[in-house]
């Protein structure tokens, strides 16, 4: 089913409000868990037994994992989404596939991780939220809501489904390389879909044009 340039309706934002409420109530846990920490906390402890799994692989396939979050990646997507989005004529699509990845950048990098002030050990650089991860979740939420847009309920389920694997992947790499804690890799995947999810209610809010409540 083809889609205008329509914002979401009214009933849709409320759900996509409510979505981000969630995530940045989680978001907003951890931070205060994290807050000013150096080392890792009690929620940062991995099962025993699991690292040692996770050693077989090779750190070599965790990097690539990671690239999957990393700015040039993640810049390349979301311009390729924003492109398919407007081939579908989608122009809040394609809108939301731009600015969502590219404020979640700006939060983390620029207003999160300095207010936070949390580091990996001592001397190390600011760890949370991840950026990686951030990043990717941003992506796959883009993705989700692009895919309801276009093609509804269920078809946006099973993109959900599949997409989720990306930030979670990208989480377990830069916890399992040692560039992130646990804690950091959630921080990030709480707040890349918490803007995204906040960003397609706002701007609905004020784009032009409303959606019938169709779903």
């Amino acid at each position: 089913m083809a889609v205008g340039a329509e914002g979401f309706d009214r009933a849709e934002r409320l759900r996509l409000a409510a979505g981000a409420a969630v995530l940045f109530a989680l978001l907003g846990i951890l931070t205060a868990t994290v807050w000013h920490v150096d080392g890792p906390t009690a929620l940062d402890h991995t099962p025993l037994g699991i690292n040692a799994h996770l050693d077989r692989v090779g750190p070599s396939l965790f990097r690539a994992l990671v690239a999957f979050g990393s700015p040039g990646v993640v810049a390349v997507s979301a311009v390729a989404v924003a492109a398919l989005a407007s081939a579908w004529r989608d122009w809040f699509g394609a809108t939301l596939g731009v600015l969502g990845p590219g404020f979640t950048a700006f939060l983390t990098e620029i207003v999160a991780k300095p207010l936070v002030d949390r580091h990996k050990g001592h001397g190390s650089g600011l760890s949370f939220p991840s950026g990686h991860t951030a990043a990717a979740a941003a992506l796959a939420a883009v993705a989700v809501l692009l895919v309801y847009r276009r093609r509804g309920t269920r078809a946006a389920v099973w993109t959900g489904a599949a997409a989720s694997a990306v930030p979670l992947v990208v989480a377990l790499g830069v916890v399992h390389l040692g560039w992130h804690y646990a804690t950091d890799a959630a921080g990030g995947i709480a707040l890349g879909g918490g803007v995204v999810l906040a960003a397609a209610a706002a701007l609905s809010a004020v784009w032009p044009g409303r959606r019938p409540a169709t779903r």
